[in-house]
């Protein structure tokens, strides 16, 4: 039985076709996972908490404007789960159908870009689809997980999706040859969405920022220090500096966007919520954060 497993293992390993094969079957196996859950078993599980995204899409159409002026929000997400929303809200109004419907859309976003995300990493698109596949089934592991990434739509789960389609357009970016015509155009290609996409992602503001922007930013910019064979005169860090710089340009006017388009909204609720603890409280914010994060894995 044992020789016989280890002949599975080993065939699964070195023929291609089987590799690829097992690979899109975990997938799949994710997908379908992910959608019966949102489908059939999401149902018992459901507070207010899974209603808010759900609830902006259906207050943006109401208002004909990104943010309805008399509605209060919890987080200001204008480029948010709210614009995958709109379309099932438009199709079947205020009903759980459109919520099963956006969440499902967004499974099917969130899995394409950790296909993408993980085929860059390891250059394996059997990779891409295996670690996919299990990625989908991590976040069903308890039920805070499964709130957070097939509930609603916030900048937990959207900040990951940001952060690894930010990644993937700024790889494209490193990776250009300067020295090629048709290069320095792709370049420049990746360059203008890399900055589109920062702007737009920042327009949700601080909510946003620790989520995606961070992550990014820090990365980039850790790699060109850390790297040993990256010398400061060198192409690479060049591209680096153009990279830090243009996410910093891109993610400032991204928050003078977000300042502007909720200028004429009540955004005490917000404010409330996005308050940072007095600096005294910080000691015990930190000894809490590990039984946090695990209660986050396993807990209820």
């Amino acid at each position: 039985m044992v020789d016989r497993l280890r002949n599975m293992i080993n065939e699964i390993q070195t023929n291609t076709k089987v590799r690829l094969l097992f690979s899109i079957i975990v997938f799949l196996i994710g997908i379908i996972a992910a959608i019966s859950y949102i489908c059939f078993s999401e149902r018992t599980e459901v507070n207010s908490d899974y209603t808010d995204t759900l609830l902006w899409a259906y207050e943006s159409i109401k208002g004909k404007c990104v943010y309805n002026n008399g509605f209060y929000y919890a987080y200001m997400l204008p480029f948010g789960g709210s614009l995958i929303m709109m379309i099932p809200v438009l199709l079947f109004g205020f009903t759980y159908k459109a919520h099963m419907l956006g969440m499902v859309l967004f499974v099917f976003i969130l899995a394409a870009v950790l296909v993408a995300f993980y085929k860059m990493i390891f250059n394996d698109i059997n990779r891409g689809f295996y670690l996919s596949g299990l990625s989908l089934l991590f976040f069903l592991c308890s039920r805070n997980m499964r709130l957070i990434f097939y509930g609603h739509i916030i900048q937990y789960s959207l900040g990951i999706t940001m952060v690894c389609i930010a990644l993937l357009i700024i790889s494209k970016v490193l990776h250009s040859d300067i020295t090629i015509y048709a290069e320095r155009k792709k370049r420049a290609i990746y360059l203008s969405l890399l900055f589109l996409f920062t702007l737009l992602c920042m327009t949700n503001g601080v909510n946003i920022a620790p989520f995606f922007f961070a992550p990014v930013f820090i990365a980039v910019m850790l790699e060109a220090f850390l790297d040993k064979n990256c010398n400061y005169g060198d192409e690479k860090f060049k591209k680096t500096l153009l990279i830090g710089g243009l996410l910093m340009i891109s993610g400032l006017m991204g928050v003078l966007l977000n300042s502007f388009l909720k200028r004429n909204i009540d955004t005490t609720y917000v404010d409330t919520l996005m308050s940072y603890r007095p600096v005294n409280e910080w000691f015990f914010s930190t000894r809490e954060l590990l039984a946090t994060w695990c209660n986050l894995g396993v807990g209820e």
